[in-house]
């Protein structure tokens, strides 16, 4: 490990990452000194100053190492006369004070002239950072200080430079050739190579106005997602703490996808949703992308459209085109099986599932709107509401109608087919009613015919209140009775229908000759005879309208107005009589003389006497136009000319514009006319770009055609493939087992590899390399390390923090694992003390222990009650009494010990014997 080195501060690396976050630069500006209070330091990130700073100063250059690309080495001169001091640390701080990078260094000490000793100390510093582009490099050159090795730096460069004076447009000097086709340079010369290049390329260049994907061959090309028509795999995330509405300009400009975060004012269902949608934006051909559409995916499933046109009115730019009461801003609901329209969405009667049973109907309100069954005639009651006459299963349907509240009942016998409805006669009364009387609707003979035939009855007392019910029809046979004085709209005999209608009834009237006729009441019927609004017709074959009854003319007032507009068109634009050889165009000017003149002479038309072309042929048109006229020349050939008077008449012949030739067939325009390269130019002899360009990284020259796919403008193949930036998603699923491959390096999931239990496996393909899982977490900025789980290629865990287990244990080759926290279970043996064992539930040591009966002397074999697991380490006999009480000849001994037993060697009295291992 080095001794000495460089360590970016925790404020530095903070610093640093704010400036790359936003855009802007850190100016470091000071280099100081310490001398470490004495003593060698050890740089940290902690530190905010040094040890002991003894001396500072501006820097002399910060600049970048040409060999390290993420290396910034800083410079600085301390001159002859500072000193006195021994320098054991340096630190780069910002023009704030802030203390960036911090470095130990070897005890150097700083003499001062007056010491007798002196020297120009140049100190270096080197610091290593992710993103140089944070970092500004610009000193203040008045302190900058040459030293030596810039000096020496210098020289050699120049030794390289041959810097002589150069040749200039004004000065004779040196100057160096150059072959390029491209330069602008006004002190290069060029080589006969770069002439000849020039002058290849000038049939072969393509213009530099050409486009592709309508970008600009002037440069390198690049297309986006969006150029190509593709929506870009990158979703952007929009958090409404700074924005607070969907239609805000800064989302609806977008294209492609956004991922929606929080509640927004204006979302579709409703201010208080929780948002973290997904909204697509598309733009349309219309008016040079003027129009979109949006589509709005919701957490919930449900998904939104609308369509939207540029608005110069509206504060957000746009206008969306379909609106609705319920959903903001255009925003129509896509429906679908998991998402079915209500009833109510679709203008439907609600189908309650519920039978009606006892339910008193009087109480069914706009609350109750929808169709009801009523399953058994014994519940369909009058004191239940349901119409007398109708107490049978049945259909009730409850539908909106007039009055505050109202609703409409309708009553639809099951079996007979027979109807009754009512309506409120008042506002709802927020309980039972008040409910109309039932009306009938489908019953026989409700239509009644009366016996009498109509004779000298005045009609208009053919009426009845909207209280009774039933309609009445009348017949009248004879014409002489059918007279105005009774009231009837034609002289002819027919057929009265009386039928209920608004103020109590209404007529109608249908002569035997199909003629029909048709009144109602003006108000209130008053019982006796009215009051009765005009007869009105209907228009049939028999009844034709007249033309003041639809507000046509007559045919008379048509061919009147016919002839009044061919006189006012002859008045207004004659065919004039042909002009002569001694007529000039230049006289006919003004309303009198608008009209077609023609020109049949050829050598008398000429340019001087007012003619658009010498041996014109043909005709002019006198208009309306500017001063009062205009003329519009054809000649025969097809050729079209135009001018106007330019200002007030000079009362003889003019002032007139110039004749202005209109482009056609027989004048084409001319390259030169619309800007355009002749047809032997370069343009059309172009077979490749005169230097080679790159399209999204494609390379292109104009010699053939090339393709754009989707991974060249950062899109995500409908096929699949690589992605090159984050990835949000909802979920992440694999559908199949990984196959990694044999070439290819990284993480792979699979799903459902072993056997088909539902396991989703996490495969590291590692290659040539060593392999493993690394799960890490980092602070808000990602410049300190926090915690981390390590899985090895070789499946070691390593861990930053604990490792828990809430249930279960932790396994070696199958055996348990305790610890002091989780202890092993103390196993014992109950056997009596003629033999048994027992196991220590904190070191795993067994005791076992047994009783070997002998009549006679010799050797016994001993098996252990249990066998050890791993070892035996001691066994130790004890013998029994065998003598008769004196000690001689008492022996017991162990041989030949294993795991799981032993040999014995005693007396005739027998022994104790007791084994330890593990």
């Amino acid at each position: 490990m080095s001794t000495f080195k460089s360590v970016v501060t925790t404020l530095g690396q903070s610093r640093i990452a704010a400036a790359i976050a936003a855009g802007t630069d850190i100016n470091i500006t000071q280099l100081a000194v310490g001398d470490g209070n004495g003593k060698a330091t050890t740089p940290v990130a902690t530190q905010t100053k040094l040890v002991k700073e003894v001396y500072r100063t501006p820097l002399n250059s910060l600049k970048l190492d040409p060999t390290h690309g993420n290396w910034v080495i800083a410079e600085a001169v301390i001159s002859a006369s500072v000193g006195g001091f021994w320098m054991r640390e340096m630190g780069l701080f910002a023009d704030d004070g802030a203390l960036i990078a911090v470095c130990n260094m070897a005890d150097t000490y700083k003499p001062t002239l007056a010491e007798g000793s002196g020297r120009t100390q140049t100190l270096r510093m080197v610091i290593a950072v992710s993103n140089t582009e944070a970092i500004s490099l610009l000193i203040d050159d008045s302190v900058i200080m040459a030293t030596e090795q810039y000096v020496n730096d210098l020289l050699a460069a120049h030794e390289k430079s041959r810097n002589h004076p150069d040749g200039t447009l004004t000065a004779k000097g040196f100057v160096q050739l150059n072959s390029s086709v491209s330069s602008t340079s006004e002190t290069l010369a060029a080589t006969p190579k770069a002439v000849k290049t020039a002058n290849d390329n000038a049939n072969t260049r393509v213009p530099s106005t050409r486009k592709v994907n309508n970008k600009a061959l002037s440069a390198d090309i690049t297309l986006a997602a969006a150029d190509v028509g593709a929506v870009s795999n990158i979703l952007t995330n929009v958090d409404n703490a700074t924005v607070k509405k969907i239609y805000d300009p800064s989302i609806v400009a977008l294209t492609g996808g956004v991922t929606l975060a929080g509640f927004f004012d204006d979302h579709p269902l409703g201010a208080t949703f929780q948002a973290a949608d997904t909204l697509m934006t598309y733009r349309r051909w219309y008016d040079a992308g003027a129009a979109l559409t949006q589509y709005l995916h919701c957490t919930s499933g449900t998904i939104y459209v609308r369509v939207g046109v540029v608005s110069k009115t509206d504060p957000t730019g746009w206008q969306w085109r379909q609106t609705d009461g319920v959903l903001p801003f255009g925003w129509r609901k896509l429906y679908d099986t998991a998402n079915p329209p209500t009833a109510s969405e679709v203008g439907a009667l609600p189908v309650a599932s519920a039978i009606l049973g006892t339910a008193n109907i009087n109480t069914f309100n706009l609350a109750k709107i929808g169709l009801y069954v009523q399953s058994t005639g014994a519940n369909a009651t009058v004191a239940n509401g349901y119409p007398a006459g109708s107490q049978a299963a049945g259909v009730l349907e409850v539908i909106p109608a007039s009055w505050t509240g109202g609703v409409l009942q309708r009553y639809t016998v099951q079996n007979t087919g027979m109807v009754w409805t009512r309506a409120l006669n008042a506002s709802w009364n927020g309980k039972d009613g008040p409910w109309r009387d039932w009306v009938q609707a489908s019953a026989v003979n409700s239509v009644n015919v009366p016996t009498s035939i109509l004779t000298g009855t005045d009609i208009n007392t053919l009426g009845f209140a909207s209280g009774n019910s039933g309609t009445a029809i009348y017949s009248q046979p004879k014409n002489v009775n059918a007279t105005a004085a009774l009231h009837y709209p034609q002289s002819i005999a027919g057929t009265l229908y009386v039928t209920p209608s608004a103020y109590g009834c209404q007529q109608m009237y249908v002569t035997f000759t199909g003629n029909i006729w048709n009144r109602g009441l003006s108000g209130d019927w008053n019982g006796v005879d009215g009051p009765w609004k005009e007869w009105v017709p209907t228009y049939s074959a028999n009844n034709k309208p007249t033309a003041a009854d639809v507000g046509a003319w007559t045919a008379a007032q048509s061919a009147a107005s016919e002839k009044a507009l061919s006189d006012e068109i002859a008045t207004a634009f004659k065919i004039r009589t042909n002009l002569t050889a001694a007529d000039t165009p230049n006289t006919l000017r003004g309303s009198g003389m608008f009209g077609h003149y023609g020109v049949p002479g050829v050598a008398a038309a000429t340019t001087a006497k007012g003619y658009p072309m010498n041996g014109f042929v043909g005709v002019i048109f006198v208009t309306w136009g500017p001063n009062a006229t205009q003329q519009i020349a054809f000649n025969s050939n097809g050729r079209q000319f135009t001018r106007y008077a330019t200002g007030a008449w000079n009362g003889v012949d003019g002032p007139w514009s110039a004749w202005n030739e209109i482009y056609g067939q027989a004048n084409k325009p001319t390259p030169a006319d619309v800007g355009a390269l002749p047809s032997g130019g370069t343009a059309v002899a172009a077979s490749k770009l005169a230097i080679a360009r790159k399209i999204a990284g494609v390379a292109f020259d104009g010699t053939k055609d090339i393709g754009i796919s989707a991974a060249n403008v950062g899109a995500y193949p409908q096929s699949g493939g690589n992605v090159g930036g984050y990835v949000n998603a909802t979920y992440l699923s694999a559908t199949q087992p990984a196959n990694p491959g044999k070439e290819v390096q990284g993480t792979f999931i699979g799903w459902n590899e072993t056997g088909g239990q539902g396991e989703s496996h996490f495969i590291n393909n590692r290659g040539g390399g060593v392999g493993g899982f690394a799960f890490r977490t980092v602070n808000s900025n990602n410049t300190q390390q926090t915690g981390y789980v390590r899985f090895s290629g070789v499946g070691d865990l390593n861990a930053q923090g604990n490792i828990n287990t809430d249930t279960g244990g932790v396994f070696e080759r199958g055996q348990r694992v305790y610890s002091p926290n989780n202890r092993q279970p103390v196993n014992t043996n109950t056997a009596n003390l003629g033999g048994g064992w027992w196991r220590c539930g904190d070191t795993g040591m067994i005791k076992q222990w047994g009783v070997v009966n002998k009549g006679s002397r010799g050797w016994s074999t001993v098996n252990f009650p249990i066998p050890f697991p791993n070892t035996c380490v001691n066994v130790q006999v004890t013998v029994l009494n065998g003598g008769s009480g004196t000690f001689n000849d008492n022996y017991g001994t162990a041989q030949i010990i294993n795991n799981i037993g032993f040999t014995c060697g005693q007396d005739s009295g027998g022994s104790y014997w007791e084994a330890t291992g593990w």
